[in-house]
This record gives C-alpha cells, sequence and structure tokens, in this order.
C-alpha cells in the first residue's frame, strides 16, 4: 500500500512539474490589436474584394523600385499597386516570429542577394485574420512554410516561390524591409523549389 502511494504521489508530482514548466514556458498570445493597416494587411479592409488575384511574375528588385503613389499613414487604405498579387522567386534569408504572431520573412532577389523585402504570413489565430475571406490560404501557407524551418531564425536553403498581396509599409528599420517599404503581405501561398 505504501509503495502505491509512493508511486501515485510521485507520478503526480511529475505531472505538477510537467505542468509548471509548460505554463511557464508557454508562448504569450500575440498581440493583435491596434496594428497599423492590420485590415489591408489580412485582407479584410473594405476594398479587399477589388484585389486581382491573377498572380503576376515578378522579381525582388521590380517590386522595391516600384513608386508609392502615396504617403503611407497609419490608416492608409488599400491604393495602386496593393490591389495586385505576385509571385516571387527568391531565397529566404532568415525568419522570426513577430510579437503579433506574424511570420517574418526576409526575402532576398535570387539574382542579387544585396536587394530584400519582407514577406509576413499573419497568424491565423489573430481575431481580424479569422474573418478575412483567405483564412484558408493563410493558414495553409504557415503550416507549409513551418515544414520548412530548421532551426531558430533558418530556413531549408533552396529557392521559394511565394504568392501574395503587395503592401506597402511606412519604413522604421524592420529587418529586411525594401527601401520602398514593399511587402508580400499577407502571403497567401509559398512552396520550395
Amino acid at each position: 500500500m505504501k509503495r502505491f502511494l509512493f508511486i501515485t504521489v510521485s507520478v503526480l508530482l511529475v505531472f505538477a512539474s510537467c505542468f509548471v514548466v509548460w505554463l511557464c514556458n508557454k508562448p504569450a498570445a500575440p498581440n493583435c490589436s491596434d496594428r497599423k493597416r492590420w485590415d489591408v494587411k489580412t485582407l479584410t479592409d473594405a476594398a479587399a474584394n477589388n484585389v486581382n488575384f491573377s498572380y503576376a511574375d515578378t522579381s525582388i528588385s521590380a517590386l522595391s523600385g516600384a513608386v508609392p503613389q502615396v504617403t503611407v499613414a497609419d490608416n492608409t487604405p488599400r491604393f495602386g499597386i496593393e490591389f495586385r498579387t505576385f509571385k516571387v522567386r527568391c531565397h529566404i534569408r532568415e525568419y522570426k516570429l513577430s510579437s503579433d504572431g506574424d511570420y517574418h520573412l526576409v526575402m532576398e532577389d535570387i539574382n542579387d542577394p544585396s536587394k530584400t523585402m519582407i514577406g509576413e504570413i499573419p497568424d491565423p489565430d489573430c481575431g481580424v485574420v479569422k474573418n478575412s475571406a483567405h483564412i484558408s490560404e493563410i493558414t495553409s501557407a504557415r503550416r507549409t512554410f513551418e515544414t520548412f524551418v530548421e532551426v531558430t531564425s533558418q530556413v531549408k536553403p533552396g529557392t521559394y516561390l511565394i504568392r501574395g498581396v503587395a503592401f506597402y509599409d511606412q519604413v522604421h528599420g524592420q529587418l529586411g524591409v525594401a527601401p520602398n517599404g514593399i511587402e508580400i503581405h499577407p502571403i497567401l501561398n509559398i512552396t520550395k523549389q
């Protein structure tokens, strides 16, 4: 009986310890609120239905040379090139999981690695993203990307084909930002070539 009690208490202590470790190491909930142009980034804005989803082939060099037609502010509605979708062949230099839960990819031009731009895959668990008509594509792109992750900040080497919507962000020193602030955000599809 004492042995049974000892084993039971030991097992309970192990489970309790595991629960405490999990609770202490559980990732914080992403900060999804009060995002600048969040509705545009997640295809939940009023103009999202007007986006052309016929993907045009382009390069990072070409996109980073595009000139925004307006000065981007926190509440600028979708404009110009943001009504277009693109497919870009690139290398992924590195990535990070942003505080908002998005995967932030540093994409580099396959012909000129000094030219970079950002691609982001939103967190499908963030409130407004769940309302996107493209939630299934965002979720699928995210799951696919996670299969390419090797170690913290690195992905499997190779060429990737990324499809998504053009988006201008304000330039504020982001990792891998293009000179004009253009991004692919959201990424709707990613494949390794």
